[in-house]
């Protein structure tokens, strides 16, 4: 029988999910009201409270945070320089500070609500080309992204690009999490 400490690990994690997907439409909310910035520093205070009470490893986590920070925005400028996709809103680097927060908070996720996908890299290629685009497309639809390709060759050319990255960051993940102190 499960003790109280899994019951309080599970509820941490379906928070963690839930914290990431309301950050999410945030992000999107913010993005098309101009709001972007304030909200980055939103989710900023919400990556304090998540290492502060959430994280078992405060240090290494924020650094895995910031490293899936980089993956995200790098793959997101990426696709911009391909003009394959652009951001409502963009930074001169060409990703806006909504995007920054949705990739900060995406990190937060890799030890807790999606920690389940570290030892399935098989499973994190199919998501990755097939639930990363849709993820793009719920940008489209709330017009704070627009392609520049038609939609079946930007799908396609993302889905490719986060097949790839996608079993990387938790590659990356588990590496950081193993040499953690």
């Amino acid at each position: 029988m499960p003790g109280k400490h899994q019951y309080f690990a599970l509820l941490l994690k379906v928070i963690n999910y839930f914290a990431f997907y309301i950050i999410w439409v945030g992000c999107l909310y913010a993005a098309l009201h101009q709001l972007s910035f304030l909200f980055f520093l939103i989710v900023c205070a919400y990556l304090v409270l998540h290492l502060t009470f959430v994280s078992e490893r405060s240090l290494a986590e924020l650094f895995l945070i910031a490293s899936i920070m980089l993956i995200g925005t790098a793959n997101d400028i990426l696709l911009t320089e391909l003009h394959v996709v652009q951001y409502t809103d963009a930074l001169p680097i060409g990703v806006s500070w909504w995007m920054l927060g949705i990739w900060a908070c995406f990190g937060s996720t890799y030890w807790h609500a999606f920690s389940w996908l570290e030892s399935r890299l098989t499973l994190s290629v199919l998501l990755g080309a097939l639930v990363v685009p849709f993820c793009y497309l719920w940008g489209i639809e709330a017009k704070t992204v627009t392609f520049l390709r038609d939609e079946s060759s930007a799908l396609v050319l993302i889905g490719i690009l986060w097949a790839i990255v996608l079993p990387i960051t938790f590659i990356i993940s588990h590496a950081i999490k193993r040499h953690a102190v």
